[in-house]
């Protein structure tokens, strides 16, 4: 099930509950703060982590909350973040009116949609299952959608597939296939194999690898280019992604997925 992050207002508690509970039976997988924090767990970090790891960001707004100050701000600061990351073509950052409010930069850059009118929810429905077409990576290799989204795995052991995505023409090329495995809690990871044709760059060797269950980030030398720098943050147990840095500067987004057997 796709996970959707639900952003909300204090005050806008009761309706947002309500449609935590409809998204439920509709089958997605919605995250509430008051829904999914434990007692004695640390709510920043869960709400931040929560955040991360959602297919969507749905912005819930009403009068008050367009102009609350606090934290509701940093969520939707660290949501356009991650928007940025995205393909200009994903759906990923929904802004969701309670009731009539008006909206100001950035929130009304993203076409919105009225909850409280009468197609307000089958819209909302639409743009989420739509959202998930345009997400799908290359469905004659592999669909991430219809691999086994229960599992809990933290783990990166295992056959992962590497596609990057091609600028101007935005389009994602499978890379190469790696394997990584891991020896005493140290994990390492060598190239398994590379698509017939493929000229890239050749790696001349990992030099670091580190994974703390939710980032993946390792360096590769690549010779007279300089030492490669991969970020990469957990989508789902088998998906994994972030973008490819060389000198430090960003170079191409990277889309990772683990090869099921």
């Amino acid at each position: 099930m796709s996970q959707i992050f639900l952003s909300y207002t204090r005050t806008d508690e009761k309706k947002v509950t309500i449609l935590y509970n409809k998204l439920q039976s509709a089958g997605f997988n919605p995250w509430m703060d008051k829904q999914c924090i434990l007692p004695g767990e640390d709510w920043k970090y869960k709400i931040q982590q929560a955040i991360k790891n959602s297919d969507f960001f749905c912005c819930f707004l009403s009068r008050r909350a367009v102009k609350k100050r606090g934290f509701f701000q940093t969520e939707i600061k660290e949501a356009l973040d991650l928007w940025r990351e995205q393909l200009i073509s994903d759906i990923y950052f929904i802004p969701a009116k309670l009731e009539e409010c008006k909206l100001s930069y950035p929130l009304s850059n993203f076409q919105w949609v009225n909850l409280y009118e009468p197609k307000g929810w089958e819209t909302l429905l639409l743009a989420l299952s739509e959202g998930l077409k345009r997400r799908r990576v290359d469905p004659n290799i592999i669909n991430y959608y219809d691999t086994d989204r229960n599992s809990n795995s933290n783990d990166i052991v295992g056959i992962w597939h590497q596609y990057v995505e091609r600028k101007p023409e935005n389009d994602i090329r499978l890379l190469a296939i790696f394997k990584v495995w891991k020896v005493k809690e140290k994990y390492y990871m060598g190239v398994d194999d590379r698509p017939e044709g493929n000229s890239e760059i050749e790696s001349l060797g990992l030099l670091s690898v580190t994974f703390d269950g939710f980032e993946w980030t390792f360096k590769s030398d690549w010779g007279k280019y300089g030492i490669a720098l991969f970020k990469l943050h957990r989508v789902s147990s088998d998906r994994y992604e972030g973008f490819s840095y060389v000198n430090e500067k960003q170079r191409a987004k990277n889309i990772w997925l683990r090869k099921i057997q």
